[in-house]
């Protein structure tokens, strides 16, 4: 199995705290993107998070930058300076009404108004406009599940994923939030077992973290440790000798921030992520594993020579002197810029994974959803693999992993940890929702006997042919939403598809007007359909709230069909 050791699924609403508005507007005002936009985008992100920290969708976002910008009197100035013909003039001036853009054009068209103000877009390397939005893109998801959707939808189902999770918190305060963050995380781990590997994020400065800590490695499918000591905490204190003493015993591996970029609390506080810091911690849990994310910098690897010092020599040493430390690739995209800086980048690393001390402990890793967006995940897969001997890719993306992760391999026994990762799965096994890999078939055999097997995903009552409004709920989408090889799948199959697998999802493409009122004529079709085949409304029902409900539904492309059923359960009865 290839795994990807660093990515994250939680989105902006999942961790919002004070503390994360500010370093998400500090992050957003560090981008290389034309100050007009920079600044309205943090102007509109402040306004409309702290109005109570609710969702914001991309599309209310987007619009209400793109007025702000090109009303404004900078951009007319530059606008006057545009030829008659020019694309951009004639859609501002005289083409469509904003109104009637999808989110894909409202991206597209603020990319052209970035580019317009001045972007240079000759460095790929660089976030520029449309990364910053892609980037945004992703973190106003309504939910963990819709970030992990799109990140699985990149993958093949031979892939896994490490999923970290982040705490933002001065004094602990928002443990609801935190909370609900990781159930939600947990659940992907049943959307998706085997093949996410979810990391619990530790923070001292959150009261009860050790609890918290525990309690997700023993019972909730997490596998290892997040720690990002920028936040504001200190990687040397009683506290963290009392992690590190528990994840020594029972070889659960770490995963630590290690570059001078990323989120921080404070400037100084960046400094908390030095690897040089570690020797002594090492020396007094020398079994510890630990991996330094970012490898202390990509930059340090586009250099003819490896600097010294530097974080990611100070790195190195430990690998030398340390078994257990690991160091992952993840947001590493100065190379794709090219030139001496992409040929540096590979010589090096090449140069790294011939010597046996650092062969066995570089890790893959992409950091989604945080890095450059317009290189999708998938492409990200595919860059490394072409600049990587076969070989070396197989080393860092199966062989490393899965020593680092604890997954059981020719004949190894599975680390603790994924051990109570497989109870977790086989304890949940009536709500998986998705099929499992090999490997998790055979660990389950392993700990439960031969004979022992996951039942295939099954929904129960949930969604069952013999529910009427199931079975019509079915027999309506067979009509015009299903595809001839979709129809081939069992009925079970098909209450584990997702709405945005229908036939009438185009969500972004198609003008909100227009989308609009095909979610319309969907909620219409199918309160049709069950009225004249006999379906009525329950008592607290009528044809407003159905309409209202079904609209809703219809508009969430991450909802199962069998999520659908329940719904409809509620609105009508046979």
């Amino acid at each position: 199995m290839r795994i990807n050791c660093h990515a994250h699924i939680f989105n902006a609403t999942s961790v919002f705290t004070g503390e994360t508005l500010d370093i998400l507007l500090r992050r957003i005002s560090e981008l290389e993107i034309p100050d007009l936009i920079k600044n309205e985008l943090v102007k509109q992100l402040n306004s409309l998070f702290k109005k109570g920290g609710n969702y914001v969708d991309e599309e209310t976002l987007f619009r209400s930058v793109i007025k702000k910008v090109s009303t404004s009197v900078e951009f007319k100035k530059m606008l006057k300076n545009l030829s008659s013909g020019d694309n951009l003039k004639l859609q501002l001036e005289g083409g469509a009404l904003l109104e009637d853009y999808a989110v894909d054009g409202l991206v597209t068209l603020m990319g052209q108004i970035g580019e317009t103000l001045g972007q240079d877009e000759s460095d790929a390397s660089k976030a520029d406009i449309m990364d910053a939005l892609s980037f945004l893109r992703i973190a106003l998801q309504p939910s963990i599940r819709h970030v992990t959707d799109l990140l699985m939808q990149q993958l093949t189902l031979k892939d896994g994923v490490v999923a970290l999770a982040m705490d933002i918190t001065q004094n602990g305060e928002n443990a609801k939030l935190f909370e609900k963050q990781l159930a939600d995380i947990s659940a992907q781990v049943l959307a998706y077992p085997g093949r996410i590997f979810p990391f619990v994020a530790v923070n001292t400065r959150r009261p009860g973290h050790f609890a918290i800590m525990e309690t997700a490695l023993n019972g909730r499918g997490f596998v290892g440790v997040k720690l990002y000591p920028s936040l504001g905490y200190a990687i040397d204190s009683e506290e963290m000798f009392k992690v590190y003493a528990y994840c020594e015993s029972r070889a659960i591996p770490l995963l630590m921030h290690c570059s001078e970029g990323g989120f921080y609390s404070a400037p100084e506080t960046r400094l908390n992520s030095d690897p040089s810091l570690w020797k002594p911690i090492l020396e007094k849990h020398p079994q510890l594993k630990i991996c330094f994310a970012h490898f202390g910098g990509a930059s340090h690897l586009t250099s003819g020579t490896i600097p010294t010092p530097c974080w990611t020599r100070t790195i190195l040493d430990l690998m030398k002197s340390f078994d257990g430390v690991y160091a992952d690739i993840a947001y590493h995209s100065e190379p794709m810029s090219g030139g001496d800086a992409g040929e540096n980048y590979f010589n090096n690393l090449a140069q790294l994974l011939q010597e046996d001390s650092f062969r066995r402990r570089i890790l893959f890793g992409t950091d989604f959803f945080f890095s450059r967006q317009r290189l999708t995940e998938k492409n990200y897969w595919k860059y490394f693999q072409k600049h990587l001997t076969e070989n070396d890719f197989l080393q860092i993306t199966e062989i490393n992993p899965a020593t680092f992760l604890g997954l059981p391999d020719s004949g190894q026994k599975a680390g603790l940890a994924i051990e109570n990762y497989i109870r977790f799965i086989y304890q949940q096994r009536d709500s998986l929702l998705s099929e499992a890999p090999d490997w998790l078939k055979g660990s389950i055999k392993d700990l439960y006997g031969p004979t022992t097997v996951l039942p295939k995903p099954s929904l129960g009552p949930k969604w069952s042919w013999n529910n009427k409004v199931h079975a019509y709920l079915y027999m309506f989408l067979a009509e015009g939403q299903l595809s001839d090889v979709q129809k081939k799948r069992s009925f079970d199959a098909v209450g584990l598809f997702k709405l945005r697998d229908m036939a009438y999802w185009n969500k972004g493409f198609e003008a909100k007007e227009i989308w609009d009122q095909k979610l319309k004529a969907m909620g219409e079709n199918l309160d049709t359909f069950f009225g004249a085949n006999g379906g009525n409304y329950e008592q607290s029902q009528d044809t407003k709230k159905a309409m209202n409900s079904l609209v809703g539904l219809f508009d969430d492309g991450s909802k199962y069909i069998h999520e659908v059923g329940e719904v409809c359960d509620a609105i009508y009865r046979f």
